[in-house]
């Protein structure tokens, strides 16, 4: 059974900085280091600022929606944010809309924007996970396996108090993003393919890895009764498929 070898927070001189803040913002700044070096002048730093903002709060934004019961009880949980509580699919939406807002103002290529980020998306995903295994979450459903991850007591869902051992899903997850930088990476380098379609190959695989993991997570997130990572999940697959399907129909029209 793995143990937790990673600590909660790391000490920097005499300050105590969360872990999974720490991995969170570097896997940021390798998102906008991969996306500045693709697009070279196409957006610049304070831009790059109003995106990342933008997918900070509606990361935020949909975590609370998860969790209003606890924002209902107590209105300083907005605020709690020091050790975790962000929603990816929240974030990918307020970026999107950050994005939207640049083109109005500044005009740039929206589907080049947007693929310069998902290209270093799932990289920064695989970073962030490591940051839920700091905080012993996003843990999955009891078993023995040999790299079971032990999840102290006072850390393990409500109904699974007499369990130790968890799938790690987090690492699944980390392995499985890993596997869709690469192949992002290797079509980006292939240069075949118009722009929209790296971000709608990005969705298409991480759709279907969360539908996947969402059968093995125990953490499950409702809002009005409707499990939100597997219907964003189906809605990103769908939107991805058509994307792919377009672009594939207007490249043999063209071609024609």
């Amino acid at each position: 059974m793995i143990r937790n070898f990673i600590p909660s927070t790391i000490t920097i001189g005499s300050v105590d900085l969360y872990t999974y803040g720490l991995l969170l913002g570097f896997s940021g700044v390798m998102m906008y280091l991969m996306s500045k070096k693709i697009l070279r002048n196409g957006l610049n730093d304070w831009q790059y600022f109003l995106i990342a903002l933008g997918a900070l709060l509606g990361g935020r934004i949909l975590f609370l929606l998860h969790n209003i019961d606890l924002v209902r009880l107590d209105l300083t949980y907005i605020f709690r944010i020091s050790s975790g509580g962000f929603a990816l699919y929240g974030a990918i939406v307020g970026g999107i809309l950050a994005i939207l807002l640049l083109r109005k103002v500044f005009k740039p290529n929206l589907a080049k924007v947007i693929d310069s980020l998902a290209i270093g998306l799932p990289l920064a995903q695989a970073i962030g996970r490591i940051g839920n295994f700091a905080n012993n979450e996003l843990y999955g459903k009891p078993t023995s396996v040999k790299w079971a991850v032990f999840i102290p007591k006072e850390d393990r869902i409500l109904g699974y108090e007499s369990f130790a051992g968890f799938h790690p899903t987090f690492l699944y997850e980390s392995i499985l993003d890993l596997v869709n930088f690469a192949i992002l990476v290797v079509l980006y380098r292939s240069k075949k393919f118009k722009s929209g379609v790296l971000s709608a190959v990005y969705l298409l695989n991480y759709g279907v890895i969360r539908l996947i993991l969402n059968r093995v997570r125990i953490d499950k997130e409702y809002f009005l009764g409707i499990e939100t990572s597997d219907l964003f999940s189906v809605i990103a697959i769908c939107l991805a498929l058509y994307i792919i399907i377009s672009s594939f129909l207007n490249s043999r029209r063209a071609s024609l």
